[in-house]
Parts: C-alpha cells; sequence; structure tokens
C-alpha cells in the first residue's frame, strides 16, 4: 500500500524527536570503524583500548545535555580520528544535516578525499548509504556527501556563501585557530556557521584545533568556556592523579655535531609525580589507567564540555621524540612555537621585551678612569651640519659592537662661511689625542660628516 504525505510526514517528524539511539560513538566506532592505510599507521578494526582517552571525547557526543564539545590537542593525538567516528556515527544511526567546515578551500577538498572516502570506503554499513561521487546521483560531489536521511557539507572557512548555505544539526569545525578572522565582510567564520545550527534544538558543535597565539587563539577562548578537562594518569607509587606536563619530566641524553647542526640522542626520559617526586617511565605510565579531571565543572551547566591533549598521552608519539623535538628547537623561537603548539597542545605566549625606565638607564652608568675607557679599540666621529654650527660626537669602538660615547659638542658658526672658524674647530678636534689610563693617546681614526 503507498505511502501517503501525511503518514510520511508524520513517520518523519517522529523520527526527528525521537530519542538518539543508545549506541554511543565509542561503541558505534569498535562495532563498524575500519582503519584504512592511506590514512593511519594502525590498520584494521577500530580499538579502544589503543588510545583510552578518545573514549570519553566520543561518547560526549550521544551525552544528554551536552551541546558543544572542544579539544585543544596536540599532534598525534588522534583528533581528526574522533570527528571520523562521530561523523560516522550520525551517518549511520542518527542521520541529519551535517556541516564540516575546513580552514580553507585546499584543506576542504583533501580532507573529503582522503578522509572521508577512505572511512567511507572501509566501513561497508557507511559504503551502503553513502553514493560515490562519481555516480549519476548529482546530490554526491567531492564536497557534498548525501544519505538517507541527511547530507554532509565539507565547506570553507574562507567562503561565506558556503557558510551560510543551509541549516544544519550537526556541525563539525576543524582546526579553528587556522579559520580566518572575517570572511568577506561578513564576520567570524565560526559565528557564521554556528548561526546554521539554531533552528535545531537537538544540535552538537564539536570545535577542534591545535592552538596558537595566547590571547589570539579561537580553540584556547572556546576551551576556557568549556568543562577544561585533563587527561590525568595516577602517579604507581602514591596514586595522586597529574596532567603530565613538560616540567615534570627528567631526562639524559647526548649531543654532537654534524655538518654544523647539533645531534641529540635521548637515552633515557622518565616523569616525575609532581606530588611524590617518585620517578617513572613511560612503559611504567602507560600501563595506568587514565580518567579525566574537569578543571571548570560548572561549564557543563552550559552544555560545554572541554579537552585538553598533549602528545604525552599519545601512543604514537614516544616520549624520547618529544624530548628530543624540544632538545632541537631550543634556542630558535619558530621552532619553539611550533613545539609548544603542536606537541604540547599548549598556546605560544609572544615574548614582548620591556621598554627600559630612565631610572634603570640611569644606574647603568659608568665613571671612566681616564678619558678613553680600558676597552676601547677606536675612535670615530660622526658631525652633522646645521646652518649656523656643528654638532659633533665622539664615539669609542669596542669588541663586539661595544660602545662609549667620548665626547660630545657644538661649534657655533655658519659652516658655509669662506673665513668662518667652524671647520678650524673641527680640525683641531681631528688632532687632538685623547688619553687612556694606561697613558697611551689615541686620536680619531676616521670621521663622518652629514654634509
Amino acid at each position: 500500500m503507498k505511502e501517503s504525505v501525511k503518514d510520511r510526514m508524520r513517520r518523519e517528524i517522529m523520527r526527528m524527536f525521537a530519542p538518539p539511539p543508545e549506541m554511543t560513538v565509542s561503541e558505534w566506532a569498535e562495532k563498524n570503524r575500519f582503519l584504512s592505510s592511506e590514512t593511519s599507521a594502525a590498520t584494521g578494526r577500530w580499538k579502544n583500548d589503543k588510545a583510552p582517552y578518545q573514549t570519553p571525547i566520543m561518547d560526549a557526543f550521544t551525552q544528554r545535555g551536552v551541546e558543544e564539545i572542544v579539544i585543544m590537542s596536540g599532534a598525534q593525538c588522534g583528533k581528526s580520528e574522533i570527528l571520523m567516528n562521530m561523523m560516522g556515527r550520525c551517518i549511520d544511526l542518527d542521520p541529519a544535516p551535517m556541516m564540516m567546515v575546513q580552514p580553507s578551500q585546499n584543506t576542504a577538498d583533501d580532507f573529503s578525499k582522503q578522509r572521508i572516502s577512505a572511512m567511507v570506503d572501509c566501513c561497508p554499513i557507511l559504503k551502503r548509504k553513502v553514493r560515490a561521487p562519481k555516480t549519476r546521483v548529482s546530490s554526491n560531489t567531492i564536497r557534498l556527501k548525501a544519505f538517507p536521511g541527511g547530507s554532509l557539507v565539507i565547506a570553507s572557512a574562507q567562503s561565506a556563501t558556503e557558510l551560510r548555505s543551509k541549516p544544519v544539526r550537526f556541525l563539525f569545525l576543524d582546526e579553528v585557530d587556522a579559520y580566518p578572522a572575517s570572511v568577506g565582510g561578513e564576520g567570524d567564520p565560526v559565528d557564521l556557521a554556528t548561526a546554521r545550527t539554531e533552528t535545531f534544538y537537538n544540535r552538537k558543535i564539536v570545535k577542534v584545533s591545535t592552538p596558537t597565539i595566547e590571547g589570539r587563539s579561537a580553540i584556547e577562548k572556546a576551551y576556557k568556556r568549556g568543562t577544561q578537562e585533563e587527561w590525568c594518569k595516577p602517579c604507581p607509587t602514591c596514586g595522586s592523579f597529574s596532567f603530565m606536563q613538560l616540567a615534570d619530566f627528567v631526562y639524559e641524553y647526548d649531543d654532537s655535531e654534524a655538518g654544523g647542526k647539533k645531534i641529540y640522542r635521548v637515552r633515557s626520559v622518565r616523569w616525575k609525580c609532581p606530588a611524590c617526586q617518585s620517578e617513572h617511565t613511560e612503559r611504567e605510565m602507560a600501563k595506568q589507567v587514565g580518567q579525566y579531571i574537569a578543571r571548570n565543572p560548572n561549564a557543563m551547566e552550559n552544555g560545554v564540555r572541554s579537552f585538553h591533549l598533549n602528545a604525552f598521552v599519545s601512543p604514537w608519539a614516544g616520549w624520547k621524540r618529544i624530548i628530543r623535538f624540544f632538545l632541537e628547537a631550543k634556542g630558535d623561537l619558530a621552532r619553539e612555537q611550533a613545539f609548544t603548539n603542536i606537541r604540547l597542545g599548549e598556546c605560544w605566549q609572544e615574548r614582548v621585551e620591556r621598554l627600559t625606565t630612565a631610572e634603570e638607564i640611569y644606574a647603568r652608568r659608568e665613571e671612566y678612569s681616564a678619558e678613553v675607557p680600558d676597552g676601547v679599540l677606536v675612535l670615530t666621529m660622526g658631525v652633522d651640519t646645521q646652518d649656523n654650527r656643528l654638532e659633533f660626537e665622539i664615539v669609542g669602538w669596542g669588541r663586539e659592537h661595544e660602545n662609549w660615547r667620548i665626547m660630545r659638542g657644538i661649534i657655533p658658526g655658519r659652516p658655509d662661511e669662506e673665513k668662518g672658524t667652524v671647520w678650524k674647530e673641527l680640525d683641531k678636534l681631528l688632532e687632538r689625542r685623547f688619553r687612556r689610563r694606561d697613558g697611551k693617546a689615541m686620536r680619531i681614526l676616521t670621521t663622518f660628516i652629514d654634509s
């Protein structure tokens, strides 16, 4: 019997307002997700116990009362795979209009081709529902994936048209710190995309990014508005839970030079418990069962859970490798920032030099024991010509550009007068000898005149 329009509408309304299936994202991933060699070093069926810190983040997606999930993370923590599992579960069990936003057109295309397509190809349940873009179905392209009950738009943060294309229930914002501050003169791309979700009472917004500069990082601001949860592990000695940070690691290493470059070999790395000061190896800490501890649990009242991950919790990074990257970056501000953002998942604090006060300058003054201080090797003079005078300064120069003011003065008179005395007075300065403490005399070696 053919279904009437009224019955079809009633069925659609019931589907929209029905509670989501009980299966969590982590359960769905373990049952259905397969990893491809194109996108992952660990191929085969998804296993939650490989990186346990991912499970609570994934399951927050189906947690009642949670509307927004924020992940501030370093590299190699699997944040992209977390997003993929959330999207996969939506397509299979809770289909609805979805949007993923990437920083640019190129990254949107690449994510669709390399990530979305690989996930669909490797998951039979998704392959049956998402048609390939090469089929005759016009609704499926590289940037648009249609499936029964919904679709996934992969948009660029640089296109205001794409961001306000249509209402969406599920919004995934990837690498938000790489978004432009404003797009097409219409404002913040995150705000434009979020506005697409306002018609859905059961919306979910997921923001993910590696942080950048402190005070300017969009993901840092979003993280601070949330629960600020850190993956903490118990100390095998005292049992206190701690978030593993760079400052709590002790290590031994050897260094050598090859081709003018320093080579580091890290011999050992241990984590020192901040509470009891006991030290433990990577293997010991890998056996400990971690848990998230929230610094701002009251944010749950606003439905925002936020998570912080760094490379020390990742099973793919390796402590020795992380410390080697740290040693190689030391002394190079650009590399230090990259290490802080990418490995530690933390914002970089820009180093602004404080202006020196007049009192501090006055406190640096030296008392010369002779006309020329001991460190001076060469004397030079600079002369500036004015309409009614010459102004001069004699400077003593030492090693590494260190310099001392020896004399500064004014010779009154017009420099353009033929019988003027200013040049004769200047000649006297050039002939003058300046005494050092040991009695030796120095003359001005070079004079520069701004005529």
